[in-house]
């Protein structure tokens, strides 16, 4: 899916705990045949996990976006790799979610520039998005024809105000299984730290545990990790715990990032339920984050403050408020530590 390239991304939840690196996506037989039953406002997007999705340019050259399941299987997120027609890296996001506070199927890419909804109608999918920007924003649309299982046309559309849509050009799309070769590493260091997110560079150093063992032998132990992607220009934090099958469940991914348009940094968690959280952040210099965020979750809409505090002796605190009225109710206070996370999955290019 080209519409929405690349996308800033947010961060942590509340936040139990993140680990950044998921698990490489597999072919589409085992992707839907293990783990959790997909949710039905997600299964079209059942069709998209699995191998690569490959584009061949006019140049010869190719990119491909690969898709892998978020936490409960309510947000497939599409990573773009690969190069451009000129030869250049082309890198980018797409995360697709359902919001239960809208009843859509909604998507942010684009460097948190892109936001719109997508559907399904049998073997077409279309893809309604604004496109935030400088001056006036742009209305596209893109339309998804598949020709079977492996093989779609992405036909992208931008309305032209009186005249109507007007087809701006189409891509070939077919899936492989063999892998393509990243260029992550060709544009990791290109992007440092920008000034916004610098005083959340201790964040990004390791993993944070909270919980405990408990007396039958399983864990309430949860690891978040927190990463900075520089071809999104955002950060994107992920919580998981050990499951009962001795697995690794993925309970949170959310980004940080500033939108194209203003100032403003913003914060998206998607949860395992299917909780939808998304608001303001507000980076201290000391560190601290204080996210304002309206939530959506077991049928509930309500507004949340989270905040976390790093403490002298090396502690992540994090605290949750419920906001009513102007008055707020705590509903968590908890402690993550720092814990050594191994060097090589911490700075490789994320496997998702």
């Amino acid at each position: 899916m080209t519409i929405l390239r690349s996308l800033p991304l947010l961060a942590p939840t509340w936040i139990a705990a993140c680990a950044s690196v998921a698990t490489p996506p597999q072919r589409s037989a085992d992707a839907t045949a293990s783990g959790a039953a997909t949710p039905a406002p997600m299964k079209p997007f059942e069709r998209f996990v699995g191998g690569e999705w490959r584009v061949t340019w006019n140049s010869g050259t190719t990119s491909f976006d690969t898709w892998s399941w978020g936490p409960g299987r309510w947000s497939p997120l599409a990573v773009t790799d690969g190069s451009d027609a000129a030869g250049n890296p082309m890198l980018g996001q797409q995360v697709v979610y359902w919001h239960p506070g809208f009843g859509q199927v909604r998507t942010l890419g684009g460097d948190g520039a892109g936001a719109g909804t997508i559907e399904f109608d049998g073997e077409l999918a279309t893809a309604s998005v604004e496109l935030s920007q400088r001056g006036a924003p742009r209305k596209l649309m893109a339309r998804y024809a598949f020709a079977g299982p492996d093989r779609y046309r992405e036909t992208l559309l931008e309305d032209l105000g009186a005249a109507g849509f007007a087809v701006l050009t189409q891509w070939d799309y077919a899936r492989s299984l063999e892998p393509s070769k990243s260029r992550r590493s060709d544009v990791a260091g290109d992007r440092d730290l920008p000034d916004w997110f610098e005083p959340l560079a201790p964040l990004l150093r390791g993993a944070w545990e909270s919980g405990r063992e408990r007396a039958d032998g399983r864990s309430d132990r949860t690891r978040s990790t927190f990463e900075w992607i520089p071809w999104c220009g955002a950060i994107h934090v992920r919580s998981v715990a050990p499951s009962e099958d001795g697995e690794t469940a993925l309970l949170l991914d959310a980004w940080l990032y500033r939108h194209a348009a203003s100032p403003e940094l913003r914060c998206l968690a998607l949860t395992s339920s299917g909780g939808v959280y998304e608001g303001r952040v507000a980076v201290e210099r000391d560190g601290a984050l204080q996210l304002d965020l309206q939530a959506y979750e077991d049928g509930q809409v309500g507004a949340r403050v989270v905040r976390l505090d790093p403490d002298p002796d090396g502690t992540l605190r994090e605290r949750v408020w419920r906001v009513e009225s102007g008055a707020r109710t705590l509903l968590l206070d908890t402690r993550h530590d720092p814990v050594e996370h191994d060097e090589e999955r911490r700075t490789a290019p994320p496997s998702w």
